[in-house]
């Protein structure tokens, strides 16, 4: 009988260990290889199949020809969005933290115990079992509250990740509008080159004939020597800026070798926006607001937790002995009593938590405003000057017009029409500077409201945005 007693209670013993041991998950090394993570990153191509099947997917249509060679800037952002580690780190910090909703929604495992014993200085004497049951219960709802501030960590980290996705989208434009802008500056200088050296030539002939002194031609070709060095500058940047375009997309810069990059609307900014408009984006749009309005709720739900943790909570222990033949069961509860402390430390951060992030979130909204408005006057201002800049070239436009009419009656010379040539390149040149800077402009202005400006764009950056939750995939080292 004693021996049955003992069986049973070693029976349940194994039943409860066989039940819990079916749920666990078991560890599977997945090691690093820096040789072949450095290879993968190398061998990352604007090829790749799975990226069409992204781009088409996110631009809601088919891609007539790929690989293709021309990309703009709604390609290369989903590009960048597909490539760039930076935004890889933090789809990973999300899935950590989406993972913590699993943590929070946990009830606390109940508790098993066994304690078989007996007298040994009667070996006669009955042998004693013991089970013991802990089962725990939350009170005043922390597993609500848990699975609240989880929720609301979640919701952080996703704006998070689209924080870094417009940031990821900011440095492509810079690099893009610098490349750009590299490219028409050697289209300019070489122009400005071979227009320099036809008037060397021409000089050159003049002194030959004793028509002019020698300081003239050297002048001339001081000139010309001066956009030579201007043309190699050129050059270089526009190399560098190659480069740092491709690590903006996340690729190497063979990469890119081949391609063309289109700008539509480089040449005719935005005219204008209402600083009602700008405002208005920008309370709505930056991700930093939403952010710090997403860190105040994590704080209020974390102050909630901390206050209900104020309440013990409370363990129910049935027991199950078997002592001298007899069946015996008890009732135990157990709490931890609020006697020295009644949580008031962890609360008391809590709140002080909560302020900060309330502080935290008028100063961001008021920075935001107040970039917002300085984006906005700069862009206007850069906007005043191209337009002068581009008024001023049309009338040396007509000048070297009139210049040629000239020439064609006779009463104006080749070297008068080169000489007017040059500076019409030169008018080019600062056009083509004031309309990089309304570029900038805009690009400073829309990192102020954090949404795209241009007509051409098409692209919305926002948490959730489908966009935004897949990137390469790449193969475990």
């Amino acid at each position: 009988m004693h021996t049955g007693k003992s069986a049973t209670g070693v029976t349940a013993l194994a039943l409860v260990l066989l039940l819990t041991s079916c749920a666990y998950q078991h560890y599977h090394p997945v090691p690093l290889s820096p040789a072949q993570t450095a290879a993968s990153l190398r061998a990352r191509s604007l090829q790749d199949p799975n990226l069409r099947a992204f781009i088409e997917k996110n631009l809601g249509h088919k891609v007539d020809a790929w690989p293709m060679r021309q990309w703009n800037m709604d390609t290369l952002t989903l590009a960048a969005f597909y490539f760039n580690p930076t935004l890889e780190v933090a789809r990973a910090q999300l899935a950590t933290v989406e993972a913590g909703k699993i943590t929070a929604a946990q009830r606390p495992n109940p508790s098993f115990g066994v304690a078989p014993g007996g007298e040994t200085s009667s070996p006669g004497t009955p042998w004693l079992f013991n089970l013991g049951l802990g089962i725990p219960f939350e009170t005043a709802g922390k597993r609500g509250h848990r699975e609240r501030l989880a929720r609301n960590a979640a919701n952080s980290a996703e704006i998070a990740v689209a924080q870094q996705a417009w940031k990821v989208r900011s440095q492509l434009r810079a690099t893009l509008l610098d490349y750009i802008d590299a490219q028409r500056s050697v289209e300019l200088l070489r122009l400005s080159q071979q227009t320099n050296e036809e008037v060397v030539q021409l000089l050159q002939a003049r002194l030959s004939e004793g028509e002019i002194a020698r300081p003239e031609l050297d002048a001339a070709r001081a000139d010309l020597s001066s956009a030579s060095v201007q043309l190699r500058a050129a050059e270089g940047r526009m190399q560098q800026t190659r480069t740092a375009l491709a690590a903006a997309i996340g690729v190497s810069v063979a990469a890119l070798n081949g391609l063309e990059f289109t700008w539509r609307g480089y040449d005719d900014p935005p005219k204008s926006f209402s600083e009602k408009e700008i405002q208005r984006d920008a309370v709505l749009n930056r991700m930093d607001i939403r952010a710090a309005l997403a860190n105040y709720a994590v704080a209020e739900a974390s102050l909630r937790l901390e206050i209900a943790n104020q309440y013990p909570n409370v363990v129910i222990g049935p027991t199950y002995t078997f002592e001298e033949g007899k069946d015996l069961f008890t009732l135990a509860v157990d709490l931890v009593l609020p006697v020295f402390n009644h949580n008031q430390g962890p609360v008391a951060e809590a709140m002080a938590t909560r302020k900060e992030m309330a502080a935290r979130f008028v100063a961001v909204q008021a920075n935001a405003i107040g970039a917002s408005e300085n984006a906005l006057a700069t862009y206007h201002a850069s906007l005043q000057e191209l337009r002068a800049r581009q008024d001023f070239l049309k009338i040396q436009e007509e000048r070297e017009k009139a210049t040629r009419r000239q020439q064609a009656l006779g009463a104006a010379d080749r070297l008068a029409v080169e000489t007017a040539v040059i500076q019409t390149l030169t008018a080019k040149s600062t056009v083509a500077q004031a309309m990089y800077r309304a570029q900038a402009a805009l690009g400073a202005l829309e990192d102020a409201v954090q949404r795209p400006l241009e007509p051409a764009s098409t692209l919305t950056i926002a948490p959730g945005a489908q966009a935004l939750q897949e990137g390469a995939k790449r193969e475990t080292p």
